[in-house]
């Protein structure tokens, strides 16, 4: 346990939490302000997948709070707001412009009122301002080659590299993720820390490198692979890799897409205040890291899509006492939620479908899975040589199915080897 600075108070925060998470556990919900009309923001799915709780951290401007660890000498504080997030009087541009504000047509009429106005505008809206420093933190470069490199480290990642390497104890592979923590949705579960827990045993059993904090930037085919000479199945190009303090650039035989889902809102007024999380998010407060943000919790349920992870979110909620107020949710309707309440909202996660994609492999339209959906074979093979697909990416299908799919892709890609 350890304390860090938060606009000159000190906030208590615990060995791997992340700032948003200590944030929380000490009260403080609001965390930044729109850029336009400085409206309240809170985090909503505390995965560093929506923007919504940008802080700035030792001099550096829009950190997600959600993914940034929490450190002893960490100085942190609220950005575009004045006198400060709490009391922010430039939300008066909310107030004078109930209909909306098309600041590219205001004070147009003379050069010098529209001079005059831009820089108002620059100085109200935003994100922040530049850094104390230049970033210093990622100048170096490191190539690395793996048999076969895992991106996501959820239960469709975890199954499918254990099961590669139960094929060929002699791969070497890499399981990357950009959180801090393994597990992905296990973690949301009300027993996925004890399944995590014998997870990571197995990783460390057969010897499967694991990258945490370090996130898959893109894939640039145009750059030559840096696989040692005599290996020729190498997927062409390769993988940027922003770890801690470098940029890892990856080659693999394989590259196996495990990257899960996003957590997605759903359509009603105040949808973005601070209170407002996705169920996911709420899980993972509560079972994973044992952080209760308010007594009482207000389960908001979409009708029209499945959404299995609310009946296991309420039940974990109700055996910790925790009382859940389950709503059913109705297009356009008023949410409103008063007193220490939070809103957790169960929408079917969208498939994160970027990776494989900027791979080229095709992605089509499922709504009923969550959205765009990466495009495979049952054991994963695309029609990209080399590239594969696991779990939530090609269409939402939780954890179980997940890791079953994942442990059906690892043996494909450990026979193709």
């Amino acid at each position: 346990m350890f304390q860090f600075d938060f606009e000159g108070s000190q906030i208590t925060a615990y060995e791997g939490e992340s700032i948003a998470e200590a944030l929380l556990a000490a009260g403080v919900s609001r965390l930044s302000r729109s850029p336009k009309y400085h409206r309240p923001r809170g985090a909503f799915c505390f995965a560093g997948q929506c923007g919504t709780c940008l802080v700035r951290v030792n001099g550096r401007p829009n950190v997600r709070a959600c993914t940034e660890p929490a450190f002893q000498h960490t100085r942190c504080e609220r950005q575009n707001a004045f006198p400060d997030g709490d009391a922010d009087v430039l939300r008066a541009s909310d107030w004078l412009f109930p209909g909306g504000m098309d600041h590219h047509h205001l004070m147009t009429g003379t050069k010098v009122g529209n001079d005059l106005f831009v820089k108002l505008v620059r100085q109200m809206g935003g994100t922040g301002v530049l850094p104390d420093a230049p970033e210093t933190r990622f100048g170096e470069m490191r190539h690395a080659f793996y048999d076969v490199c895992v991106v996501g480290s959820g239960p469709a990642g975890l199954a499918a590299a254990i099961a590669i390497k139960q094929r060929h104890g002699s791969t070497r592979v890499v399981v990357v993720d950009q959180q801090k923590s393994l597990g992905g949705s296990l973690l949301a579960e009300p027993e996925g820390g004890r399944i995590v827990d014998d997870l990571r045993g197995q990783l460390a059993a057969n010897n499967i490198d694991l990258w945490l904090s370090s996130t898959a930037l893109g894939h640039y085919p145009e750059d030559e692979s840096t696989a040692p000479q005599g290996v020729a199945d190498v997927v062409p190009g390769v993988m940027a890799i922003l770890r801690s303090n470098h940029i890892a650039v990856m080659s693999a035989r394989r590259f196996i897409f495990a990257t899960g889902s996003y957590e997605q809102n759903l359509p009603f007024p105040s949808n973005d205040v601070p209170g407002v999380v996705a169920a996911r998010a709420l899980g993972r407060l509560v079972f994973a890291r044992g952080i209760l943000p308010t007594p009482k919790v207000t389960l908001l349920c979409d009708p029209t899509l499945p959404t299995p992870y609310a009946d296991r979110l309420q039940s974990g909620l109700l055996q910790l006492g925790v009382q859940v107020n389950r709503l059913t949710f109705n297009d356009g309707q008023d949410v409103t939620v008063k007193g220490k309440t939070t809103l957790a909202v169960a929408a079917l996660p969208a498939p994160a479908f970027e990776l494989p994609r900027q791979h080229g492999v095709p992605c089509g339209m499922r709504p009923e899975a969550g959205g765009f959906a990466a495009q495979a074979n049952a054991d994963g093979s695309t029609n990209i040589q080399g590239i594969f697909v696991a779990g939530d990416v090609t269409g939402y299908v939780g954890p179980k199915n997940a890791e079953t799919h994942g442990k059906a892709v690892g043996l494909a890609v450990g026979d193709s080897l």
